[in-house]
């Protein structure tokens, strides 16, 4: 079992007030399980990304280089008013509804998916930050290039919607998604809270999906093969219908 699967959405030590892992002791668990690969994905921030190379290299196993970026409703540029004193990781309530921001996890799959994270990511901090660093669509569209993204975790532009019951503004947002980043890298989060709403509202796209368990230190899992001496990895994704298993093969390595 551990050789089917790694974690890709992993929170370490520097996402403040979410992460608990250290690096070196989430990698080398990861090591000592068998498990082929390990991804990193803070909250906002790449802080994390050369010690959890270079821990990954060390222990012989594939670093996946990625983060959890912060999403402007529409533009980066936004400052939106909190709507009464109630926080929760997507910056509470603001006019209409919506939350302060919202949450886009993404993983290089080459050097150029990593050299535009870090573009998105200095660019979030330099232009978007107001509460939090963030991005937006347009920032997005630019450097989308070489980048595998997800529909987002429960704080994501997709099941916020879908939570609200506006499944087709979450369709709409999916869609948007898909535009940028292409069919074969964009993957549909399954959540264990979110499955019965997500499958089937979203089957219509077309695109994969990642099935994910939300677990307090260590991120979500999905199901890979990877094989180190050549740095290619087998992502399994389960297709929106839940009919049979994709293999997507790619380049995760730096």
């Amino acid at each position: 079992m551990a050789k089917s699967f790694t974690h890709l959405h992993v929170h370490t030590e520097y996402s403040m007030l979410d992460g608990a892992s250290r690096i070196g002791e989430v990698v080398g668990a990861a090591a000592a399980d068998g498990q082929p690969a390990i991804g990193i994905t803070d909250h906002g921030n790449m802080y994390g990304v050369l010690p959890m190379y270079q821990a990954a290299r060390d222990a012989g196993i594939v670093p996946i280089i990625g983060t959890e970026f912060y999403q402007a409703f529409e533009a980066r540029t936004e400052r939106p008013v909190r709507r009464g004193s109630k926080v929760d990781d997507s910056g509470g309530e603001v006019e209409g509804g919506r939350k302060a921001y919202y949450h886009l996890t993404a993983l290089a799959e080459n050097q150029t998916g990593y050299r535009n994270l870090i573009q998105l990511s200095s660019r979030a901090f330099l232009e978007g930050y107001y509460q939090k660093p963030k991005v937006d669509w347009e920032l997005l569209e630019t450097y989308h290039e070489g980048i595998i993204a997800t529909t987002g975790c429960l704080g994501g532009h997709v099941l916020q919607r879908l939570l609200n019951g506006d499944e087709p503004g979450a369709l709409a947002a999916a869609g948007r998604l898909q535009d940028i980043f292409g069919k074969d890298n964009l993957m549909k989060f399954i959540a264990s809270l979110a499955v019965l709403i997500v499958v089937p509202s979203l089957a219509g796209l077309g695109s994969p999906a990642a099935a994910t368990r939300g677990s307090g230190d260590t991120g979500r899992i999905a199901f890979t093969h990877a094989d180190p001496a050549t740095g290619r990895l087998d992502v399994a994704v389960i297709r929106a219908d839940g009919s049979h298993l994709k293999l997507l093969t790619r380049d995760l390595t730096l």
